[in-house]
């Protein structure tokens, strides 16, 4: 008998260890449910006309110096700029910046990182050429400006890239095939590593484990957000890691993982961006297949840099990339249904305290 009940402590004991280690997708990172603190359905600024002449198809948004709204464009034909740039005090096209191709001053494949709005510099990177780029938007001789970049490389195998501080950078590198996230510093040399999909096959859950990432460059801290599970991680650069999720849904991460990705695939995450007090995410919580339905709207979740769950604001378009605009209060959205630039006024998150949320 005894035997039995020292099989069965050392049973239950195992599968503690077994859960400390691994209770949502992240290795060894203990997963908080939270909630949000007020939720509030929002409409859109109808003052804003959000169509831009200069655009082809709009893909992405960032802000830069608080005063400039770069939107990168797919383009149309006859159109090589990746970039187009406007003046948010007066919505005057400024002009491209950056083309197609492989030239000095041209990319193929490029992505913006998200990092503060306030920030000097708009910070691009280039998985497949290996490369990244610091610019000054407003000190680009605009308009179509041909001014040389100035490229630093990435590392190998790099998937995701953002400044995480003045000095230093966050990346996620496939290694051993696996999936690691790096802080680095200035020289390109790793500081710390965080082996946090530790197990998982990196090439066979490729897609599964895809995700984003934005960064508040002064306060040090980088968000990870996953697609296709409800969890976001933040990580400063001092090592500290919080997991927090605003779903059960997390804990069905081993089933999740062991599917193909089918049209009844629920991706919760479709994009993120940074602001000096604030980390905004889109929250589609969507079968894949419905994810291109004209009237499915959208929410977006509100978090401080610690982590912590401020406001869910619901909207009604079908809202792709994001940017806030921190000094007016206004959130930049692209609606994919009508291929154009909504705005919401969220002035009432300069009450620090959040207070007047629920009047919203």
């Amino acid at each position: 008998m005894r035997r039995f009940y020292f099989i069965l402590l050392l049973f239950m004991l195992t599968a503690s260890a077994v859960s400390c280690s691994r209770n949502g997708i992240f290795q060894d990172v203990p997963v908080e449910m939270v909630k949000a603190r007020h939720a509030a359905h929002i409409e859109k600024d109808t003052s804003f006309s959000g169509f831009f002449g200069e655009v082809g198809h709009f893909l992405d948004l960032q802000i830069v110096r608080d005063s400039i709204l770069v939107v990168q464009d797919i383009g149309s034909a006859g159109d090589s700029s990746w970039f187009k740039a406007y003046s948010l005090e007066c919505g005057r096209y400024l002009g491209s910046f950056i083309k197609k191709g492989r030239g000095p001053s041209e990319m193929l494949s490029p992505r913006i990182a998200k990092a503060s709005p306030g920030a000097v510099c708009m910070h691009v990177y280039d998985i497949m050429m290996g490369r990244f780029c610091s610019i000054d938007a407003s000190a680009l001789s605009l308009p179509d400006s041909d001014e040389p970049l100035s490229w630093k490389g990435i590392p190998d195998n790099t998937v995701l890239w953002v400044p995480s501080s003045v000095t230093s950078f966050f990346s996620m590198d496939k290694q051993n095939n696996e999936f690691v996230f790096h802080h680095s510093d200035a020289k390109g040399q790793i500081v710390r590593s965080y082996p946090l999909f530790q197990g998982l096959d990196a090439e066979q859950l490729m897609t599964h484990l895809s995700c984003l990432c934005a960064a508040d460059s002064q306060k040090g801290v980088t968000a990870v957000a996953m697609l296709f599970f409800p969890q976001i991680v933040f990580i400063d650069d001092h090592g500290r890691v919080r997991s927090v999720s605003t779903s059960k849904e997390y804990r069905n991460w081993k089933s999740t993982i062991s599917r193909m990705i089918a049209p009844d695939f629920v991706q919760y995450y479709s994009a993120m961006a940074a602001a000096s007090d604030y980390l905004f995410a889109v929250y589609p919580s969507c079968p894949l297949g419905n994810m291109a339905a004209p009237d499915r709207p959208s929410a977006i979740q509100v978090f401080n840099w610690e982590g912590d769950f401020l406001l869910e604001l619901s909207v009604d378009e079908r809202i792709g990339s994001i940017a806030y605009d921190e000094k007016n209060g206004f959130l930049y959205g692209i609606d994919t249904a009508n291929d154009c630039i909504v705005r919401y006024d969220l002035s009432f998150l300069s009450d620090a305290d959040g207070s007047n949320f629920q009047n919203q």
